[in-house]
């Protein structure tokens, strides 16, 4: 007899005692993120807002971002942390390609980065702090972030759920609130 858990006498979930016999992962929580991705609209959206091909290759720049946002999802925070992912099947089968190797996320971003835009700033003598403009690219996935809350807006409309203020943090996320500024 299995040993009683006090916390599931307070759920109506039953535990099933037998193993697993499919394939297990522990980056499985990275298909859920992938398909919210999806139902969103951000690959079209990013299709349509960045262009960054210098060659012919075989991920487009939504799947680049999409492994982005799974490599962000699993903790990540530099693309060297793909490799923390990498052989596992779950992400791999779940999307229909292979993630991206490193060199191949971090060539990616750097086509973000544009030197001309570099070489525009002042020097430091002259002025210590200096924002600069955004590249192309940059603008492109401002674009696409706005996309993204105007598909989420129109889920809300499609479920009658009245829209009024949406918030975006600094990590970007989307926090739904209820309260009320006076």
């Amino acid at each position: 007899m299995p040993a009683s858990i006090p916390i599931l006498e307070k759920t109506c979930f039953e535990l099933d005692p037998r193993p697993l016999e499919e394939k297990k992962s522990p980056h499985a929580g990275l298909l859920p993120t992938s398909r919210v991705f999806r139902s969103l609209g951000k690959p079209a959206l990013i299709a349509g807002a960045i262009s960054t091909k210098q060659r012919q290759r075989v991920l487009l720049e939504g799947q680049l971002i999409e492994s982005m946002v799974l490599l962000q999802t699993t903790g990540g925070d530099c693309v060297e942390d793909m490799k923390t992912i990498a052989g596992d099947e779950c992400p791999d089968r779940g999307p229909g390609y292979s993630l991206p190797k490193v060199n191949t996320l971090r060539d990616f971003m750097n086509r973000f980065h544009n030197e001309d835009l570099v070489r525009l700033r002042p020097p430091r003598e002259e002025q210590r702090s200096f924002i600069l403009e955004p590249s192309k690219t940059l603008v492109g996935l401002q674009e696409v972030l706005s996309g993204s809350v105007r598909a989420i807006a129109t889920v809300k409309d499609s479920r009658n759920c009245p829209k009024t203020i949406a918030t975006v943090n600094l990590s970007v996320t989307i926090i739904e609130s209820h309260e009320e500024a006076v």
